[in-house]
């Protein structure tokens, strides 16, 4: 039987391999379209091109490309890392989307398996307690976001008079307040710490994103906290929480890297909500692909086989790039311009740029200087004086933005 080979981001470490001869060091050959994708500003069928000098480097979005490097080594040191998915690997609906802690063994598909390596790995690290809980699959974190937003505002289970407001604490992650713009089942987005808590569904990112702080809730006596916890590994923070929310949520971008595959879980204490979030799923996207899940069971196994490997491999080359970022900021007169305000060795650098206004902002003064950034108003911060900054680039990428944040005058 003809058989697929999908790859752990690169096909068994050849397309690393090839990447150097093909790519000039300078992209990613991938064997489905024969060509290589290059990295930023570089071009040419084999990125031969160096457009460095005029280009503008891109640092905008959270795309954990740093990961990918690991699972070319992986392939290329371990030819069973391959995951070899036949043509006819369950070809009908698989429409489960909820894993209850009684689910029998029996069950068909792969949902025990992952139960077990999800449990398995929070258990291990010690960010939370998983038992009793049910799992939630969505399509990423944001497809998580959106379903958990609904539940909660629909059952209502405090018996609030108004429609909920779903609140997040500035700087926040900008999907909280995009999806509840929506106004789905009335709610609005505020920032204000003056509500009744019966009426709030409260966003608590720990670590926070863009800070990287271990933020708690403002409105401790609300029962609807939605916990992301989808930088919460041992890669990015130093101690792990052993948390209990009432709704956690995790997704395998911030974990392996493979935002692409667009996986998620959230752990959910209440039956109920756990049922109307499956519900908004099956309205919108039916069920979370089951190569998406089959894909991630692949990457649970290996990421629990071989832990301490993993999550070193990603904190070592976080430490090293934040160790350059610091050097910059404390070169020179940088420290009087401008204060880095998040904690080392996260997943993105939260600048203030002392010297901005309004009118001459944070953002523009980057992109001036040939850097991309996002501005602050992203994450309710208005203003100009900040900006958001990945830092989990390829490594050529980064090296490109330290040499323009060195050339910065």
């Amino acid at each position: 039987m003809m058989k697929l080979l999908f790859v752990v981001l690169v096909t068994l470490g050849l397309a690393a391999s090839v990447s150097a001869l093909q790519c000039s060091g300078r992209g990613v050959w991938y064997p489905d379209t024969q060509e290589c994708t290059c990295f930023q500003c570089f071009g040419g069928d084999q990125c031969q091109i160096d457009q460095s000098a005029s280009c503008v480097v891109g640092a905008t979005g959270g795309n954990p490309l740093l990961y990918q490097e690991y699972w070319a080594k992986v392939g290329q040191s371990n030819a069973s890392s391959a995951l070899e998915v036949a043509d006819d690997y369950r070809t009908g609906y698989q429409m489960p989307s909820v894993i209850t802690p009684t689910q029998p063994a029996s069950q068909d598909g792969p949902w025990q398996a992952l139960r077990s390596e999800i449990f398995a790995l929070h258990r291990a690290v010690g960010n939370v307690e998983p038992t009793n809980y049910t799992i939630v699959l969505g399509s990423g974190c944001t497809g998580l976001i959106a379903s958990a937003t609904y539940a909660l505002s629909k059952l209502n289970k405090l018996g609030s008079p108004t429609p909920l407001k779903v609140f997040a604490k500035p700087p926040y992650y900008f999907g909280y307040n995009k999806f509840a713009s929506t106004g789905i089942n009335g709610v609005e987005f505020t920032t204000s710490t003056a509500l009744d808590a019966r009426s709030v569904i409260e966003f608590n990112t720990v670590p926070n994103n863009p800070t990287g702080v271990m933020r708690t809730p403002v409105y401790p006596d609300s029962t609807n906290p939605i916990y992301d916890m989808v930088y919460n590994w041992p890669a990015l923070v130093n101690t792990t929480q052993n948390l209990r929310g009432s709704v956690m949520l995790f997704s395998l971008s911030k974990l392996s890297g493979h935002a692409g595959t667009r996986f998620g879980w959230a752990l959910v204490r209440d039956p109920d909500v756990a049922n109307e979030m499956a519900e908004f799923n099956d309205i919108v996207a039916k069920h979370v692909s089951i190569d998406a899940q089959n894909r991630a069971l692949h990457l649970l196994r290996h990421i629990n086989n071989n832990r301490d490997e993993f999550f070193s491999f990603v904190s070592t080359r976080m430490q090293k790039r934040w160790k350059q970022l610091t050097d910059w900021a404390a070169t020179g007169d940088n420290a009087s311009r401008f204060s880095i305000q998040s904690v080392p060795g996260t997943f993105y650098a939260w600048i203030e740029c002392k010297f901005a206004t309004a009118k001459a902002t944070c953002f523009d003064f980057f992109l001036t200087n040939g850097i991309r950034t996002e501005p602050g108003a992203s994450f309710g911060v208005p203003g100009g004086k900040f900006v958001r900054i990945e830092l989990v680039q390829y490594d050529v990428d980064f090296d490109l933005l330290v040499k323009k944040l060195s050339a910065i005058h």
